[in-house]
């Protein structure tokens, strides 16, 4: 099986997505998921909701550099799950985006109560 990266635009045929996996697509239709150009959301999905036979997919299937890249940038990953792929994917965790402090919000000048 071919790697896809995150950054290829040469590939024209569209790739689905493995029926196996259509449960961590609930609130879509999978059939309209392409795996070229959905790359970010369905390595998020696998990372966050995924078992052993899709996370093993998804190595297959994506480039290092483009699970290394989600990883880094994603903000819907949660805590647990950065820090996991994290460690498997050999990122340090001063680059996930995820586990990085957020500044407070600034206090409205018209109501400071």
């Amino acid at each position: 099986m071919q790697r896809v990266s995150a950054l290829s635009v040469q590939h024209t045929v569209s790739t689905p997505l493995p029926r196996a996996f259509y449960t961590y697509f609930w609130d879509i239709s999978p059939k309209n998921i392409d795996v070229q150009k959905h790359t970010k959301y369905i390595i998020e999905r696998i990372m966050t909701w995924g078992d052993e036979t899709a996370c093993r997919w998804m190595h297959k299937t994506f480039s290092l550099e483009s699970i290394r890249e989600t990883l880094k940038t994603s903000r819907n990953l949660d805590k647990k799950t950065a820090v996991f792929f994290s460690y498997i994917y050999d990122v340090s965790q001063k680059e996930v985006r995820c586990l990085q402090k957020q500044s407070p919000p600034r206090p409205s000048a018209f109501w400071p109560y």
